[in-house]
Order: C-alpha cells, then structure tokens, then sequence
C-alpha cells in the first residue's frame, strides 16, 4: 500500500561522468519503487555528482519534505 512506504526522492546530474550507468539504474529505482507504490520523484538536471548538484537539488528535497512548493 503507497502509505506503508516512504516518499523518494531521486536526482541524477544530466553530465555525470557515470550517467550512462547512474541514470538507467536510477530510473529502474525509480520504476520499481513506485511498481511497489511508492512515491517517487525523480529529477535529471544540469550538473555532474558534486557539491553544486546537489546544492542545486538541496531546495527541492527540502521543500518536498517540509511539504511545501520550491521557491
């Protein structure tokens, strides 16, 4: 049941050095997660696997857990 699970929250860099690996295996995650029913959101964005990614993505995942809209 989808309440019985957490919500997830993937992000891949669009120029990570290992995205032909890291993003098919990411989206598989995200698919299998949410065959389970699980919500699951899923973001390909500029960037590569470095602190700028994901002080990028940072704003996003705290919306999304405080419940609120990213600015």
């Amino acid at each position: 049941p989808r309440g019985s699970l957490p919500e997830f929250f993937l992000a891949v860099g669009e120029q990570d050095v290992l995205r032909q690996y890291i993003t098919p295996s990411t989206r598989a995650l995200a698919e299998a997660l949410r065959a389970q029913g699980a919500a699951v959101q899923l973001v390909e964005a500029p960037g590569g696997h470095d602190a700028w990614f994901w002080a990028a993505q940072l704003p996003t995942l705290l919306a999304r857990v405080s419940g609120r809209a990213a600015a």
